[in-house]
């Protein structure tokens, strides 16, 4: 009766979230919309039939994201308390993916708490960091963002339980806080700003010190920001500076053969400058990014950025990564 209940439950909130999209509700902005899937996927050799909800629900600037996964074992083993439904996909942590305020870029306030996808300025030194790469360790980051037309500021937090990745970035736009117009609009919003991100916990055992952080400065030019087809388009031209501090845990070879100590600090610096093109909403449902960069590495500097899409996953092994480069 239980599973039955939670079904139902289930299937009104998706009805709701449905409803939610398809009407405006006189708001500026898609009050909501819906995604998922269905397939099959096997866990501990077994086969699980799959239904998978992720409908994002907004009342004005208030929104939320919810992750609805259900996992159906048509043949469960009772002798090893399985059950027909997963109850560990089910729980309250799992299903709340997010609470936000307002959308990213609004003036002058935007907030997240749960999961996320963030990039700092030009994204050198982090570009889509995402903080639920791995499921089964859910993490409840926050991201709080200012901005004042002249300029602000924008945080990040990716783990408010441990507080491991964390950092910012501080901008202004000269243009704007000189009150100069431009023929072209868009680059009035020229931006300068520094960047500053660590992680005081790499290989996320407390015992060590391996904090690594990444600090640096950049520029972005928009040259063009407007609608096409009905889908927001833009063209930036971005500069970028950034230097990688890390501590050694363990005794670890030098690029030239010399040896680093535990404790040791190393780490080198790099710069670029590249173009990057965004469109939002391609046949309202896509959203494509692509750079194009120019970059100079020196050694003990990775491949950037360093705080990537995959940062999570391979976070332990980055350290190492800095001194093979």
């Amino acid at each position: 009766m239980k599973i039955k209940h939670l079904l139902l439950t289930i299937i009104i909130l998706l009805l709701a979230a449905n409803t939610w999209a398809a009407d405006s509700m006189d708001f500026s902005e898609p009050s909501g919309n819906l995604g998922g899937g269905i397939g099959m996927v096997w866990i501990d050799g077994k086969p699980y039939y799959r239904i998978q909800a992720a409908p994002e629900i907004k009342f004005g600037k208030l929104g939320a994201g919810l992750n609805l996964d259900i996992l159906y074992n048509p043949d469960p083993d009772s002798a090893k308390g399985e059950e027909s439904i997963r109850k560990d996909d089910l729980q309250l942590t799992k299903i709340i993916r997010y609470i936000s305020y307002g959308s990213k870029g609004d003036q002058p306030v935007y907030f997240r708490i749960g999961d996320m996808s963030a990039t700092l300025g030009s994204g050198f030194i982090m570009r889509r960091y995402n903080n639920q790469l791995i499921e089964n360790r859910p993490k409840i980051g926050l991201a709080l963002d200012l901005d004042m037309g002249k300029g602000g500021a924008k945080t990040i937090i990716g783990n408010l339980g441990r507080m491991e990745v964390m950092g910012g970035r501080l901008f202004v736009r000269p243009f704007k806080i000189a009150g100069i117009s431009l023929p072209l609009a868009a680059v009035e919003n020229m931006d300068l700003g520094i960047t500053y991100i660590m992680d005081k916990d790499q290989d996320m055992w407390g015992a060590t010190d391996d904090k690594v952080a990444a600090y640096g400065a950049d520029f972005g030019i928009p040259l063009f920001d407007f609608e096409l087809l009905g889908s927001g388009t833009n063209l930036k031209f971005y500069g970028a500076y950034a230097k990688l501090s890390a501590t050694a845990v363990d005794t670890l070879l030098k690029p030239d053969g010399e040896q680093y100590l535990p404790g040791d600090t190393f780490g080198g610096s790099g710069n670029a400058i590249g173009l990057e093109y965004n469109l939002f909403g391609l046949a309202g449902m896509v959203d494509l990014a692509l750079n194009a960069e120019l970059r100079n590495k020196g050694k003990e500097f990775t491949t950037p950025p360093y705080f990537d899409s995959y940062y999570e996953r391979d976070r332990y092994d980055e350290i190492s990564n800095i001194r093979k480069s």
